[in-house]
């Protein structure tokens, strides 16, 4: 399927804020990790390192479902295989957006930013 205009232009935008959202989540969680172990594991695992913020504090898995909920939108958006396979929504896109900040909020409150 080829992808042509405005629905090209609105697609790569959503795929763009869903790619965003992920680093947004990533870096918040090392960051609360770090701020309380003083060390961190090299890792891109969202969901590892949701366990390492649970295992720490466990008000963290208030953030699974939000964390689990956009976790497959990050391979579908890195991959171009799968650019035909699925078709990213200006919903999704909101959604991602908003975890990502809930869970930008919450590291902060929790690391006294």
């Amino acid at each position: 399927m080829i992808w042509t205009g405005q629905v090209t232009t609105l697609r790569a935008a959503f795929s763009m804020v869903l790619v965003l959202q992920r680093i947004s989540q990533l870096k918040s969680l090392k960051a609360f990790v770090l701020s309380k172990t003083g060390t961190l594991r090299k890792m891109h695992d969202l969901r590892a390192l949701l366990e390492d913020c649970i295992t720490t504090d466990q008000s963290f898995e208030s953030l699974r479902e939000k964390v689990l909920t956009v976790l497959p939108y990050y391979i579908e958006t890195r991959y171009p295989m799968y650019e035909e396979l699925v078709v990213f929504t200006k919903e999704m896109a909101e959604e991602a957006y908003e975890y990502a900040q809930d869970i930008y909020t919450f590291v902060n409150d929790k690391i006294n930013i």
